[in-house]
C-alpha cells in the first residue's frame, strides 16, 4: 500500500514538473528539442514572422523570430539546422516588440534616435572595449538610412533591457540583419542572415487583435 502511494506521488511531482515547465516562459539562453521548443513557443501564442540562414559555410544554422501580438515579446531563435532542425537555442527575448511591414519601404520615425552625438560617444567606447568595429557603429537612424541603402528595411524591433534590437530584411534577395542599439543610440550589426522568407500573412495575422 504504501509503496504504491509512494509510486503515485512520484508521478503526480513529475506531471506536475512537466506542466510548471511548459508553462513557463521562455528565457534567452534557453535550449533543447526543436519540438519542445517548439511547444513551448506556442503555448505562448507566438507567431513565426521570419526564418533564414546565418552562421558560416562550415557551421550552417537556421535562425527564426517569432512575435506576439498580445504580450509584446517576441524571440530570436537558432536552430541547428534551417531545413530539418532537431534542436533549438532562444538567443534573444525581446519585450515591447513592434512589427513592421519591410515591403512598404518606410522608415517609422520613432524607430531612430534624433541625437546622434551621445550615440557616437558610446561607439567610440565600444569599438575601443572591441564590442563593435571600427566604421560599423552608428546612430540608430543612420545606420537604418545604410539599410535602407541596400534595400533593408525594418520588419521587428524589440527591447533587451536598456538596448533596443532592429531586425531589418530586403525581401527582394533575403539578406538581412539584426541591429543592436546601445541606450544612448549607438548601434552595430549583432547578426546576419541570408535566405530570409518573410511572411507577411503571418505579421498581418499577428498584428489583428486576438
Amino acid at each position: 500500500m504504501i509503496s504504491s502511494r509512494v509510486s503515485f506521488l512520484v508521478v503526480f511531482c513529475m506531471a506536475v514538473g512537466l506542466s510548471a515547465s511548459s508553462a513557463r516562459a521562455l528565457e534567452a539562453e534557453e535550449a533543447g528539442s526543436y519540438g519542445l521548443l517548439q511547444s513551448r513557443l506556442n503555448d505562448e501564442n507566438q507567431t513565426e514572422v521570419l526564418s533564414a540562414v546565418a552562421g558560416t559555410e562550415t557551421n550552417v544554422v537556421g535562425l527564426n523570430f517569432y512575435y506576439n501580438q498580445t504580450t509584446k515579446i517576441g524571440y530570436i531563435a537558432k536552430t541547428d539546422s534551417p531545413g530539418a532542425p532537431t534542436k533549438m537555442k532562444i538567443l534573444v527575448k525581446m519585450t515591447e516588440v513592434k512589427p513592421y511591414n519591410p515591403q512598404a519601404k518606410e522608415i517609422d520615425p520613432s524607430t531612430a534616435f534624433i541625437d546622434k552625438k551621445p550615440a557616437l560617444v558610446k561607439c567610440d567606447m565600444l569599438v575601443n572595449a572591441g564590442l563593435a568595429k571600427s566604421g560599423e557603429c552608428h546612430s540608430l537612424n543612420v545606420s537604418l538610412e545604410v539599410a535602407k541603402a541596400e534595400g533593408k528595411m525594418t520588419f521587428l524591433q524589440g527591447k533587451v533591457g536598456p538596448n533596443r534590437w532592429t531586425a531589418v530584411v530586403n525581401t527582394a534577395t533575403g539578406r538581412g540583419n539584426v541591429l543592436e542599439s546601445s541606450s544612448e543610440g549607438a548601434t552595430f550589426v549583432r547578426l546576419g542572415f541570408v535566405s530570409a522568407e518573410y511572411m507577411p500573412h503571418e505579421i498581418k495575422k499577428a498584428t489583428q487583435p486576438r
